[in-house]
Order: C-alpha cells, then sequence, then structure tokens
C-alpha cells in the first residue's frame, strides 16, 4: 500500500509541474500575440501610409479611344 500511495504522489508531483509549466507556456503565448498585433497593425498602417502616397502621386490615366 505504502509503495501504491508514492506512485499517486510522485504521480501528482508530475502532474502539478506539468500545469506550472503549460502556465507558463500559456503567458508566453499570451505576450507574443500581443506583441505580434502591435506588428501586424505597425505593418498596416504603414502599408496603408505608403499606398495612399503612391495614389496621391499617380499620374491620371487617360482614356484613348
Amino acid at each position: 500500500m505504502k509503495e501504491l500511495l508514492e506512485m499517486t504522489e510522485a504521480h501528482l508531483t508530475n502532474v502539478n509541474q506539468e500545469i506550472e509549466r503549460l502556465s507558463l507556456q500559456r503567458e508566453q503565448i499570451s505576450a507574443e500575440i500581443v506583441r505580434l498585433n502591435d506588428y501586424l497593425e505597425q505593418g498596416v498602417k504603414v502599408l496603408d501610409s505608403h499606398r495612399a502616397e503612391s495614389q496621391e502621386n499617380a499620374s491620371p490615366v487617360e482614356d484613348t479611344p
């Protein structure tokens, strides 16, 4: 019986360690998502700015018969 209790305790310790590892990983993933969202928003702003600038500087297209 003592052996079973020790095995159970070891298993529950492993489960607890895995929970802690996954919690840390979740925090890291959340931080990476925030970082990538910021990067994406900045990239879209730059792209939109360049797109607007190129449209303003584009010469008009004339219809040819």
